[in-house]
């Protein structure tokens, strides 16, 4: 069977109306579908959670160093030997 022209551009834009159907469909799927969340290890991180108990800067500050110290540097926004430095430079200073 030979289609003319008119047919082919009939069938072509049938078949690209049925195409936006589809993916209209889909995006309104995709609205009402809840969204999936990631399963979290923690909802407070547990040196976080100790910090009423022993203090922000005494305990938990050594604490800290040790358990995680890619926490430490995200908290202090420093190094836990560069922390160490520069408390040895300025603590004496400031204790006279």
């Amino acid at each position: 069977m030979v289609m003319n022209r008119d047919q082919r551009v009939t069938r072509h834009a049938i078949a690209r109306h049925r195409l936006n159907v589809v993916v209209a469909a889909m995006v309104i799927i995709e609205e009402f579908e809840e969204p999936q969340r990631r399963k979290r290890r923690w909802w407070v991180k547990p040196w976080i959670q100790r910090r009423p108990l022993y203090g922000q800067y005494e305990t938990l500050l050594h604490e800290l160093r040790l358990e995680n110290p890619a926490d430490f540097e995200a908290y202090f926004c420093l190094k836990p030997e560069l922390f160490q430095e520069l408390c040895t430079r300025v603590g004496p200073p400031i204790q006279e």
